[in-house]
């Protein structure tokens, strides 16, 4: 989801926040007595390796400081077996070992229902910060919307943002009543107003500094994201953000008066751990340190990471089968390759469910396949890792018609990477991204409908016979059988692309059952060489 136009353009406004002389009410402001450090990370993603080396940095800046706060910008639920196993329960007993001191829930604290994600920040010690997650029926934010914490004279508010996108990139179903209304709100319409009353409020009760935790991110295909948020509001000093996962440095962007705001993401996956500093000057400063490289471990969070990791031997040691060459999900620098490109991950998922289904075509979202299976022998756990949310196999029947409308809102967004991008069975297809289809869609970003007469990406689409083995081309009144998952198919994921089709059957198997099945029973354990490289299935035009 990273966007060199603009990383490319922030780095390039990248500077010191000392040189922010358009702050007339900075002379006006206390000044620490000792250096405010305030740890960061963000997008986690289930890598609980990294939490002992947080907790040592932020020994680290205790010894030097008294004004140490450790915080998170979401995405921490979620991200392998021991998040999907657990619901998240084994992170929360990390994080409390940690010590974190204020959390944001980012799009994906949201996958495993919101009842579980309330339990989760109960259990948690630190507070949960966000100001735009409501129900529909009271303006209210459901967590505490921002917290002022006092450094001496000092005092900086917390203020949380979620990205509006999560109704439609985690499970829209878990945000609506039995009758399909909606009873949680994001506040995607007026997002940035709706902010601002928060900012001005945490002003007026006396913070002198606002340190925003977002999770927008650069992604410039979403309609939310950190430099529009910045550019749309004021009294926002700082910018932890997190979401498209980008590794970003000190970095200045410009707020609706045109002063300067630090923004700074750690990427994923505790690539980089960072550090704010709010200096003896009243100068902002972030710096971005290498997990890696770094070497000191806080003991005693280590312990409390083996022993939830315990919890998940016994999946690691399963032997499902063994593979001669990875099978591709990510690419070589982590780029999320299943979200813009067919990849031999996909073609071997979406080939299992289309066969245990007996189904003519199957589609997966990209976004719901998280890593690679490398070569050699791989165990329940890896496969896990593979889907981590629970998803089952669902089928249902649909037009040609509405095959191709699907196909075209999953190509909508290329070349940029886009979840809904659909890996696929049983057909194949021509797109050409420079092709703009007038695509329509709610005020939720769901689809309902393409503009008659519109052009489309999406050309010659043809699906392969069961019987002959042959592909035809799509006959657009004809009736398909599909097999997807419950994400696409009940959950209205993908921009609710599935949302018209009928007969529509949870069969209740996970897909990581099913894939364990298929590589047992009908590749004998070993997968076959076929899926070595793509298929060919997606043939986009450059």
């Amino acid at each position: 989801m990273k966007t060199n136009t603009i990383i490319s353009a922030l780095i390039a406004l990248s500077l010191c926040m000392a040189c922010d002389d358009g702050d007339t009410t900075k002379q006006d402001k206390p000044l620490p007595t000792q250096d405010i450090y305030v740890l960061y990370e963000n997008d986690v993603h289930c890598a609980v390796d990294g939490y002992a080396k947080f907790a040592a940095l932020r020994n680290e800046k205790r010894s030097v400081s008294p004004y140490v706060t450790t915080v998170s910008s979401g995405d921490f639920i979620q991200g392998s077996t021991i998040g999907a196993f657990t619901q998240g329960k084994s992170i929360i007993n990390i994080m409390n070992a940690v010590g974190y001191d204020y959390v944001l829930p980012g799009n994906h604290e949201f996958d495993y229902g919101v009842p579980n994600l309330l339990e989760c920040t109960k259990s948690l010690s630190a507070t949960t910060v966000c100001c735009n997650f409501c129900t529909t029926a009271s303006p209210e934010p459901i967590f505490t919307p921002y917290a002022i914490k006092e450094y001496g004279k000092v005092k900086v508010a917390y203020i949380g943002i979620s990205t509006p996108a999560t109704i439609s990139t985690s499970t829209p179903t878990f945000f609506t009543d039995d009758k399909g209304n909606y009873i949680y709100d994001f506040h995607g319409q007026d997002l940035a107003q709706y902010v601002q009353r928060y900012v001005d409020k945490a002003r007026s009760e006396g913070a002198h500094y606002v340190v925003a935790l977002t999770h927008l991110g650069l992604d410039e295909a979403d309609v939310y994201t950190s430099p529009k948020f910045v550019a749309a509001t004021t009294g926002i000093d700082v910018l932890l953000d997190a979401h498209s996962h980008s590794v970003l440095p000190d970095t200045v962007m410009y707020n609706k008066e045109g002063k300067p705001v630090l923004v700074t993401s750690t990427g994923t996956k505790f690539q980089y751990m960072g550090v704010l500093t709010l200096d003896k000057q009243g100068t902002f400063h972030s710096q971005l340190v290498s997990t890696e490289r770094y070497t000191p471990i806080d003991e005693k969070v280590r312990q409390v990471v083996d022993q939830e990791n315990k919890q998940v031997e016994d999946l690691k040691k399963r032997v499902i089968g063994q593979t001669p060459f990875d099978i591709i999900t990510l690419g070589e620098n982590g780029e999320r390759l299943s979200r813009r490109e067919e990849t031999t991950m996909g073609d071997l998922l979406t080939d299992i469910i289309r066969q245990q289904a007996q189904a003519d075509v199957a589609i997966l979202n990209g976004g719901g396949l998280r890593t690679n299976i490398k070569a050699g022998e791989f165990t329940y756990a890896d496969i896990y890792e593979v889907s981590p949310f629970g998803n089952t196999l669902v089928t249902a029947t649909l037009t040609g018609q509405q095959l191709l409308d699907a196909l075209e809102v999953g190509m909508c967004k290329l070349p940029e990477y886009n979840g809904s991008f659909t890996q696929v069975s049983g057909m194949k297809f021509t797109v050409n991204p420079s092709v703009v289809a007038n695509i329509q869609w709610d005020n939720n970003g769901f689809f309902t409908g393409i503009a008659e007469g519109s052009p489309r990406r999406v050309s010659d689409l043809q699906i392969l016979d069961r019987t002959t083995g042959q592909y035809r081309p799509v006959a657009p009144d004809r009736t398909y059988t599909i097999a997807a998952n419950n994400y696409l198919l009940l959950n209205k994921g993908g921009e609710a692309m599935l949302a018209g089709c009928t007969d529509v059957r949870d069969t209740g198997t996970t897909l990581v059952d099913i894939m364990c099945s298929h590589i047992t029973k009908q590749f004998k354990g070993t997968i076959p060489d076929n899926y070595a490289k793509p298929d060919g299935r997606i043939n986009i035009l450059k």
